[in-house]
């Protein structure tokens, strides 16, 4: 069964015949960019949220993923190739793979352990000893 994703007709209704953004964005056509991000940006929000389960996460992974689109089709793709990119299913693995890495790098970060941390200040936790009982004793 073909659908969106694997470019059946319901891939030809989501984008109008005449325009292929991909190559309207490489060719830097005006307004070409802000109907890509119009077009795809609430989709991939959504589908970055359901990954990420955090809104701020997703929304910086929709901006990557956008600025990286950007990159790549005005600068790294030619014209040829930007014409042949079905460019729904790159932008939603795009999205996926930052969204893996965004969970990786936290959970990676979580792992880390705090005893390396040492801020200077005394915890709850650390014995006085006798340096509490010779203020005292000073005094």
């Amino acid at each position: 069964m073909k659908n969106s994703w694997t470019g059946g007709e319901t891939a030809r209704a989501l984008e109008s015949p005449e325009e292929n953004l991909a190559v309207a964005v490489h060719r830097s056509e005006p307004g070409a960019f802000e109907r890509l991000i119009e077009r795809f940006e609430r989709p991939l929000y959504g589908y970055a949220h359901g990954i990420l389960q955090n809104a701020f996460d997703a929304q910086e992974v929709v901006q990557d993923a956008m600025m990286r689109a950007h990159r790549a089709l005005t600068r790294q793709y030619d014209e040829a190739r930007c014409a042949a990119l079905a460019l729904r299913p790159w932008l939603f693995r795009t999205v996926r793979n930052l969204c893996l890495n965004k969970r990786r790098s936290k959970r990676h970060q979580l792992e880390q352990p705090l005893t390396d941390f040492n801020d200077g200040r005394m915890g709850p936790f650390v014995h006085l000893g006798s340096r509490c009982c010779r203020s005292t004793r000073a005094s």
